[in-house]
C-alpha cells in the first residue's frame, strides 16, 4: 500500500501542477489523502474538481473544521495511515513522473525504513534556481549521520509503521525525535533528484 499525504492551504496558484504530477506517476499511489487547512481561496474546489475530472476513486479530500497550521495538519494526515509506505507532498511541488517508482525500489533492503531524494528549487516559470543535495557517495546512511542534515518531509517516504510509532509516542518536533529515529529507523537510503520545489 503506497499512500501520498498532502496538506493544503491557499495553494490555488500551483496545486494543480502537483496534483497532475502525482496522477502521472509511473507507479501510481494506492491512496492519495489531501487535507485542506481552511483555505480562503479556491484550493479546496480545485482539488475536488480535479478528483472528479479524472475519476480518481482512490483519492480523498477533507477539510479541517478550523485552521490548524501546517504542522498539525500533517500530523492529522499521518494518523490516517497505518500500513505500507507513506510519501509526503507539499502543495507546490512538482514530482518527476518516476519518483514513487524509483524511491520504492530502495526498500529491497528490509533494514531501510525511510528513503529520501534530492530536489531542485524552481521559480514560477519552472526555471531551476538551485540544486539541493544532502547526499554523499554512499546510498545507505546510518540515522546518526543523516540527522546532521535531515531532509525535508517532501523529500521522504517512510514505512508507515515507523511513522505510526512516532505519532503514538508524540515525539515529532522535539529533541527526542532525533534519538527515537536512531532506534526506530536504523538505516535510510536515498534515491535520485526526483522533484521540483517552487520558490517564489
Amino acid at each position: 500500500m503506497i499512500t501520498v499525504l498532502m496538506a493544503t492551504y491557499n495553494g490555488e496558484k500551483f496545486i494543480e501542477q502537483q496534483l497532475d504530477s502525482i496522477r502521472s506517476q509511473t507507479l501510481p499511489a494506492d491512496r492519495v489523502i489531501i487535507l485542506d487547512d481552511c483555505s480562503t481561496d479556491k484550493t479546496f474546489d480545485i482539488v475536488d474538481t480535479f478528483i472528479q475530472k479524472y475519476n480518481l476513486v482512490t483519492w480523498e479530500i477533507y477539510q479541517n473544521e478550523s485552521n490548524q497550521g501546517h504542522y498539525r495538519t500533517f500530523i492529522n494526515l499521518t494518523k490516517m495511515v497505518d500500513k505500507g509506505y507513506t510519501f509526503f507532498s507539499d502543495q507546490d511541488d512538482i514530482w518527476d513522473d518516476c519518483k514513487i517508482e524509483l524511491m520504492m525500489k530502495e526498500f529491497y533492503n528490509s533494514q531501510i525504513s525511510m528513503v529520501f531524494c534530492k530536489s531542485r528549487y524552481i521559480n514560477e516559470t519552472g526555471e531551476v534556481i538551485k540544486e539541493l543535495d544532502t547526499t554523499s557517495k554512499s546510498r545507505i546512511y546510518p540515522v546518526k549521520k543523516i540527522l546532521q542534515s535531515w531532509p525535508s518531509g517532501y523529500q521522504t517516504v517512510f514505512r508507515s509503521e515507523v511513522l505510526k510509532t512516532i505519532i503514538e509516542k508524540n515525539i515529532l518536533n522535539t529533541l527526542v525525535f532525533s534519538f527515537m529515529m536512531y532506534y526506530l529507523v536504523c538505516f535510510l537510503a536515498y534515491s535520485e533528484r526526483l522533484l521540483n520545489w517552487t520558490q517564489f
